[in-house]
């Protein structure tokens, strides 16, 4: 019976703004043991391409979401492409170039910046942004028809709490510390990729699992069929979880895969 688990990025196999920014040696071998007993196993992050690291890239997984389930690659196959609505992007471009807001752009292999600063520059690099992937555009609308998520950048707090975004077409994570909004849209999710996914490998969903810690995670946790998060988790996501493991810091994702005898028969 074929089965699938899915991991989360960000807090879960790693924890960058700690400086936890490739995946352990310890949970390395418990993955490289689930992909001996034959589980695909599967990234399903917000991260664009453009944000996978080498030491992620260098242990094959079978596939990945990304862009919180706009781009979905199974092999190094695309497997469904969902760019944002032009006409739904509007108002935010208006608004960016009207505010001399920062932007990053992400199609399906690149980041497009347009009125950046050095800061949100260092921004990207904390998650390890290659510049392989990356150009500058003096119009971000030169890309706009590719674009499946943005981090747009207020010049200060009243801009960044003035910033008109359409939540029912959009989510918008905001980080206050860097006056930046992340931009993606409701339609497609983690969720909505899980099931893509499920669908093309014919798996039920009672044969998936996902290891996850933030709100972005949450749809994909009410989705999957035996939800596990993260003890570093808020207590709000926790509510979703079938199962708590250790926290990142503690090599939660290798400890639940070893000890729980849910993936192996002891």
């Amino acid at each position: 019976m074929k089965k699938i688990i899915l991991f989360d990025i960000d807090g879960t196999l790693i924890d960058c703004m700690h400086g936890q920014d490739c995946i352990s040696e310890k949970t390395k071998k418990a993955l490289k043991r689930l992909k001996e007993a034959g589980y695909y196993l599967f990234i399903a992050s917000g991260r664009p391409y453009c944000y996978i690291t080498k030491d992620i890239k260098s242990f094959e997984f079978d596939g990945y979401i990304l862009d919180d389930g706009a781009y979905v690659l199974y092999q190094n196959k695309e497997l469904s492409y969902h760019p944002i609505n032009i006409d739904d992007l509007k108002l935010i471009i208006k608004q960016s170039q009207e505010k001399n807001r920062a932007c990053i752009a992400y199609t399906k292999k690149k980041a497009y910046l347009f009125n950046v600063d050095q800061e949100l520059i260092n921004y990207c690099h904390s998650f390890k942004f290659q510049d392989e992937y990356i150009d500058y555009v003096d119009d971000i609308k030169d890309i706009q028809n590719d674009i499946l998520k943005l981090h747009v950048q207020s010049r200060n707090e009243k801009d960044f709490h003035d910033m008109d975004i359409d939540q029912t077409k959009f989510y918008s994570a905001n980080d206050h510390e860097y006056f930046l909004n992340e931009i993606y849209g409701r339609k497609y999710t983690k969720a909505t990729a899980l099931l893509e996914v499920l669908k093309e490998l014919d798996i039920p969903v009672e044969n998936s699992y996902f290891f996850g810690d933030g709100l972005n995670d949450i749809e994909m946790l009410d989705a999957i069929g035996h939800p596990i998060v993260m003890g570093n988790a808020r207590d709000e996501v926790k509510s979703h979880g079938e199962y708590i493991c250790k926290s990142v810091s503690e090599d939660g994702v290798a400890d639940f895969i070893e000890n729980s005898n849910l993936f192996f028969n002891k």
